[in-house]
């Protein structure tokens, strides 16, 4: 039984059993203390007494050997010892050793008890000048089993001694007595110990009967009865703690009803708080998770198109590339630019943030041209590998599709990414096709993704669409990656009417393949590969889209611009585009600078027709610069340029008196158009 199991076991006993238990350990120990001085004092005084006898007995045996040992009658002093044994029983042996430490006589008992204590004695010679008046030097002492009879130092000179006496004597008289003892100790004890119970037993029995009359009122007054009165206990310590008890039920019985009205109020309104505080904890935990997948899944998404703006800007850096390499890599950058600029929209978008999912819309997208888009993005990555990009037509599809062209470009993107990432060599193979369009079908529109890498197992498939999870562990290690991709992909599908699914084996290789409902009819445009050439091969450019395009026309001509911006960087890009729409600009660092530039060009009546204000500035920002050019009562339009695209950051330019606002990074048109609209504006409008 460990300590807690006893000290439970205790708790548990009655008051009775407790006070029984403690006053039969106070009568075991002092009984037992007694016991056992009175068993040590008479082993004590035995031993004693022994010890005494066979002193007298081993002087007498060496006060006859004397004479014999030192004339050499050896069977005399044999038949000393035998005469010695015959007259005691409790001798269990007698040896005689003569000088040279030689025995020389001995007599044994065969049938007495082995256990016992030696003796020894050393024999003189005779002293031939004194005749009878021998000095025999008598010592006695007492030895245990294993003394070694030929140590010298006990026994003195060898040449004062003609021989020794080793006498063994057994101690079973000593142990009967002992246990005799023993058993009169213990028999006296539990008789004693056994008449203290009994009498304490009926003192404890009595003392509890009062205690469990107290205890019976309290188990009254528990339940509510405050009618119950405590019964008289006596006028010691017992019947003090009746009366008083007495006292607190005539008190609590008249604050009772109180206190059960405000427990239920107090219990009411602890509840109710609690509820509260449960929603409120679940709320924050749902916002807080909200909050990290979001900004994980951002985090992936925005590395996407990233990619390919860098890995573009790279080749872009070479110098062994053609015209229409180049214009096909800038088309790419232009791209993937936009498709992180909309990615960044939907992050400061804070109804999506706060409703925790993403939206998507329906586009007419011409799907040929967005697979390509795909392929012209990712065969990049596969010439990297070495490893052949295919695009393979199943069947005839819809030319033009309802679906959101962002989203499909993005679920592509994932898809041929991983198939590159996880396939060494070999080929990634993209294949289209489309089910029958008469609604039987949910989601007819499909595109498959075949590799031939790594493949998976059953048990890696079924963690495969988790958040933040790969096949498993080992692949992030290797592979690299959040795990978001997947994800992101399913969801993004089953917004569409669809889904993601995928069919693998292991070290053979994976099928992705995504379903997608086109919200198209029968009627619809269908066509074949073979009606649009060789797609696997040459990009297709939407040329119609393009922002790169000569611009002859100067709508800016004659208008002077004040651009506040501190961004070297900034201040060349947006002063390029205004300049080459025919603008004259002026350029401030800071808002101090703009405001100094402001009223100088007043001075030299050659006022700006419009400003461009930076915000976020050194020095002064655009929000301190704008409302000191309005407290001095400025006119002339400023128009707020910033990378801040919260929902509220357009009204904090407009309360601090900016006419419009505009976001970075800039629209080359959409800038043009607001400085054309602004500067031919007469005087300041509100936005």
């Amino acid at each position: 039984m460990n300590k807690e199991s006893g000290i439970l076991f205790y708790q548990r006993l009655t008051l009775h059993r407790k006070a029984t238990l403690g006053a039969l350990m106070i009568v075991v120990l002092c009984i037992g203390a007694m016991s056992a001085l009175s068993i040590l004092q008479m082993n004590r005084f035995a031993s004693r007494d022994q010890e005494k006898s066979a002193h007298t007995q081993i002087e007498g045996i060496a006060l006859a050997s004397q004479l014999p040992m030192n004339v050499g009658d050896y069977d005399e002093v044999q038949r000393i010892l035998q005469s010695v044994l015959d007259g005691d029983n409790q001798i269990i042996s007698c040896k005689v050793y003569d000088s040279e430490n030689r025995l020389i006589a001995g007599v044994f008992n065969e049938i007495a008890d082995r256990r016992g204590l030696i003796y020894e004695h050393e024999i003189r010679p005779v002293d031939m000048d004194l005749g009878l008046g021998l000095d025999l030097g008598l010592e006695g002492v007492g030895l245990d089993e294993n003394h070694d009879p030929g140590v010298d130092d006990a026994m003195g000179s060898t040449e004062s001694v003609v021989g020794r006496i080793e006498l063994k004597l057994s101690s079973a008289a000593i142990e009967s007595a002992l246990r005799s003892q023993i058993v009169s100790t213990l028999t006296i004890g539990f008789v004693f110990g056994l008449v203290a119970l009994l009498i304490g037993s009926v003192l404890v029995r009595y003392e509890l009967a009062r205690l469990d009359s107290l205890v019976g009122a309290a188990e009254k007054l528990s339940e509510g009865d405050y009618t119950h009165e405590t019964p008289f206990l006596g006028d010691d310590e017992i019947g003090g703690l009746g009366r008083a008890f007495e006292r607190m039920r005539l008190a609590v019985g008249q604050h009772g009803l109180d206190l059960i009205d405000l427990n239920e109020s107090l219990q009411f309104m602890v509840e109710e708080q609690t509820e509260d505080l449960l929603v409120a904890v679940q709320e924050a935990t749902d916002a807080n998770n909200s909050k990290t997948d979001f900004l994980a899944n951002m985090s992936h998404e925005i590395r996407t198109p990233m990619t390919a703006i860098l890995g573009y800007t790279e080749l872009l850096a070479t110098e062994n590339i053609t015209s229409t390499e180049r214009a096909d890599y800038i088309h790419t950058i232009q791209r993937n630019g936009n498709f992180l600029l909309s990615i960044i929209n939907d992050i400061l978008d804070i109804t999506k943030v706060e409703a925790g999912k993403m939206t998507i819309e329906r586009i007419e997208c011409d799907l040929a041209v967005l697979i390509e888009e795909v392929m012209s993005l990712m065969r990049v990555r596969s010439q990297e590998k070495g490893i052949e990009l295919r695009l393979r037509y199943a069947s005839s599809i819809p030319r033009y599709a309802m679906i959101d062209p962002l989203r499909t470009r993005q679920i592509l993107t994932n898809l041929v990414g991983n198939a590159i990432k996880f396939t060494s060599e070999g080929l990634v193979e993209i294949v289209i096709g489309c089910d029958i369009l008469d609604g039987s079908i949910e989601a007819p529109l499909w595109i498959e993704v075949h590799d031939t890498g790594i493949g998976m197992t059953d048990e890696q498939l079924k963690n495969l669409f988790h958040t933040f999870q790969q096949a498993d562990s080992t692949m992030t290690r290797k592979f690299g990656g959040s795990g978001l991709g997947l994800c992101i992909s399913k969801s993004l599908a089953m917004l569409q009417g669809g889904d993601v699914i995928v069919r693998s084996l292991i070290h053979h290789g994976s099928v992705f393949t995504i379903r997608l409902d086109p919200c198209v009819s029968e009627s619809v445009e269908l066509f074949r590969a073979e009606t649009i050439g060789d797609l696997s091969q040459e990009p297709l450019v939407d040329t119609g889209k393009s922002t790169m395009e000569p611009v002859n026309l100067k709508p800016l001509s004659g208008i002077r611009i004040l651009l506040a911006e501190d961004g070297p960087d900034n201040q060349r890009l947006i002063s390029h585009v205004l300049k080459k729409a025919g603008a004259d600009v002026t350029i401030a660092d800071n808002g101090k600078i703009a405001i100094d530039e402001y009223k100088e060009a007043q001075k030299l009546r050659a006022p700006f027709h419009m400003i461009l204000m930076d915000m976020q500035m050194p020095v002064m920002d655009g929000y301190t610069a704008t409302g000191a050019l309005r407290k001095e009562g400025v006119s002339t339009p400023i128009v707020a340029l910033t990378a801040h695209a919260m929902s509220g950051d357009r009204q904090r330019c407009l309360d601090a008196g900016c006419d419009d606002y505009s976001t970075k990074p800039i629209d080359r048109k959409q800038l043009v158009s607001l400085c054309k609209m602004w500067s031919e504006c007469d005087g300041r409008q509100s936005a």
